[in-house]
């Protein structure tokens, strides 16, 4: 169910994105501001990575995707460059208006979204709030709500957040956060997903940490939806699966 990612994270991290100045701008917005990087041209696919991840995570997508879009990928507020000095629990639609406040700022009426884990997430609540703004979404390993999520990390998940809570330490403030997000969130009902009219790409791994029967749920719940689930894959499609997930993004997209 968990794979082995250090090589990975490795060459994530030896890549120039998520620290590319001449791509990188910020976007102060209350309580934060937000980094991301632009690649490319033509129809704008915002790229949004997991829970504690960064921009640097889709180091094998940016630079396939960009040939064909223009590439924004975001930095989601308190993680990878980007601060967050509020004292209050990140929610997944308060990062959907981040997104938005971004497409606003770039003079993006319309855009793309293709989002892993809390990323996929907060792309549905961005298409649930803002229908108008959205074309279409890919949600890579997403949830609906925490019982999505396999049971056994949602009691590893529990004993971390009580260790951090015990530990009790100002520095570690914004990773109870990103804990608790995870434990508390999203609350996108079966309705509200229903209520989805644009076309989502559903992705999960068949040794995803999302339960199966969830996926394919979300995937019957939106009227407009195409699931694929990768064989023997984990919840690591965008580091392990890369050239397929590019693949599915492209002709998903329509390129």
């Amino acid at each position: 169910m968990i794979s082995d990612t250090s090589r990975y994270k490795t060459e994530s991290e030896n890549s120039v994105y998520g620290k590319n100045e001449s791509a990188g701008s910020y976007l102060e917005l209350k309580d934060t501001k937000l980094y991301y990087e632009v690649y490319g041209e033509g129809e704008p696919l915002f790229l949004l990575h997991g829970n504690s991840g960064s921009i640097q995570d889709f180091y094998q997508q940016i630079p396939v995707l960009s040939k064909h879009f223009k590439v924004i990928a975001v930095d989601t507020r308190g993680q990878g460059k980007s601060a967050d000095t509020s004292k209050k629990d990140f929610t997944y639609t308060q990062f959907a208006d981040d997104i938005k406040a971004l497409a606003n700022k770039l003079g993006m009426k319309k855009i793309n979204i293709a989002g892993w884990s809390d990323g996929g997430i907060t792309g549905l609540e961005f298409s649930i709030k803002y229908p108008e703004n959205i074309n279409k979404i890919i949600a890579i390993g997403a949830n609906a709500f925490p019982e999505g999520v396999d049971e056994r990390l949602i009691s590893h998940m529990k004993n971390q957040l009580l260790v951090l809570k015990l530990e009790n330490k100002p520095e570690k403030f914004n990773e109870r956060r990103l804990v608790k997000i995870m434990l508390d969130e999203p609350h996108i009902s079966k309705k509200d997903l229903s209520g989805i009219k644009n076309p989502v790409l559903v992705i999960a791994g068949e040794r995803d940490v999302i339960k199966h029967d969830h996926t394919e749920m979300m995937a019957q719940q939106i009227p407009n939806s195409e699931l694929k689930i990768y064989k023997d894959a984990t919840h690591m499609i965008p580091f392990e699966h890369a050239d397929q997930l590019n693949e599915d993004i492209l002709r998903f997209l329509g390129k």
